[in-house]
């Protein structure tokens, strides 16, 4: 498996480099984050994560918008990527929430854009909005709150 965390003096992971998660994330094969294979990292640091997908046949339901599970697991990864990038603990989600402003549909170009918004005491208060690339406009919008262990 690709090392993707750097150890820091508490030795635990702290996320490292744009290169290595990309190298991660197009490694996956058999977990459930290979459907992040075609995502392409565009910077990630200091408590924020920015990635980027082209909406294919594979990330979309029936009616061809953008599977409401992937818009779940694009909002709970790259916000959690983002808290990774801050600190090295340990954290599981306690509250997730989307909200479904314009579906992507097959071939739209989206930009995920996930950041931490605060820590207080034991909980990360995480964002993350969905953007068409074109036009920048917000599709969906999540926030995501995690328990630091």
């Amino acid at each position: 498996m690709v090392k993707i965390f750097a150890e820091n003096m508490t030795g635990l992971p702290l996320l490292k480099n744009v290169a290595a998660l990309s190298k991660f994330l197009q490694g996956q094969q058999t977990s459930f984050d290979r459907v992040l294979q075609k995502v392409n990292v565009i910077s990630i640091g200091n408590g924020k994560c920015s990635v980027e997908l082209k909406v294919g046949d594979d990330h979309v339901d029936q009616k061809g918008n953008l599977h409401i599970g992937l818009s779940s697991t694009l909002v709970d990864c790259i916000s959690g990527f983002a808290l990774m990038s801050q600190i090295p603990n340990v954290h599981v989600t306690t509250d997730i929430n989307m909200n479904n402003i314009k579906c992507p549909k097959i071939g739209d170009e989206i930009v995920i854009d996930g950041h931490v918004n605060r820590i207080v005491d034991n909980l990360a208060f995480l964002e993350v909005k969905i953007m068409n690339k074109a036009t920048g406009e917000l599709l969906i919008q999540g926030t995501h709150t995690k328990y630091v262990l």
